[in-house]
């Protein structure tokens, strides 16, 4: 899986999961090593999940929310 966004690529990986949730389209999730992590831009939102735990979220540039990260997922 590659992610692309105007021309930068953000991560590169072999190593994705699709998670699927009851009631959510798929989602694949990406171990931070594999995501460049230096070209993104932490925020103020954060989510909770009560099977996965708190999210933070990041932008690209003048893209907001591309990603999300959970610190200590409890999976």
């Amino acid at each position: 899986m590659r992610i692309v966004i105007d021309g930068t690529l953000l991560a590169d990986t072999t190593r994705a999961i699709e998670l699927r949730e009851r009631g959510y389209p798929p989602r694949q999730y990406l171990l931070r090593d594999d995501v460049r992590m230096d070209l993104l831009t932490g925020s103020d939102t954060v989510t909770h999940c009560p099977f996965k735990g708190d999210a933070a979220y990041f932008s690209f540039g003048e893209h907001e929310g591309v990603a999300w990260s959970y610190a200590r997922p409890r999976w």
